[in-house]
């Protein structure tokens, strides 16, 4: 999607144009390549949950009912940091990056990652796009989508 930091990132640093980075930089994020989901989300589909004979209104959890379901995390599982992630598509790009630094965001979070240890065990999920890999295949489709 354009509006997410990878295509951001990619389109401007090509057009040589200046990235904005808040917080100066020193956020982290778990960036999971689509194809990874995909996967997973294949996989939640293909497994379908049990029902929890122990639920009651006594004993109830949120992530518990009569009902079958089952509450995963897809993500990738390992965090990066910001700077890390754009200096990875700078250098597949071979371009240097404009950057202009700037403070937190309000309402932002300094690290998100995702906790896929349950989903690994329940479905057998494993992620297997590294963030190098998943910024070269994005950077080579966006090179053929645009014809560059």
């Amino acid at each position: 999607r354009p509006d997410m930091a990878l295509y951001l990132f990619v389109d401007r640093i090509i057009k040589n144009k200046t990235i904005d980075m808040f917080n100066n930089g020193n956020h982290a994020r778990d960036f999971t390549y689509i194809d990874d989901i995909v996967t997973g989300i294949i996989k939640a589909l293909n497994k379908i949950p049990k029902k929890d004979k122990s639920w009651g209104f006594k004993n109830a959890k949120a992530s518990s009912s009569e009902a079958p379901f089952k509450i995963l995390n897809l993500g990738n599982g390992t965090k990066i940091s910001l700077r890390k992630y754009v200096n990875i598509i700078a250098k597949i790009l071979n371009k240097k990056v404009k950057t202009r630094y700037l403070p937190m965001q309000d309402g932002d979070i300094k690290e998100t990652s995702s906790d896929i240890k349950e989903t690994r065990k329940y479905l057998g999920y494993n992620p297997k796009t590294n963030v190098t890999e998943g910024i070269r295949k994005f950077i080579d489709w966006y090179k053929e989508y645009y014809s560059i």
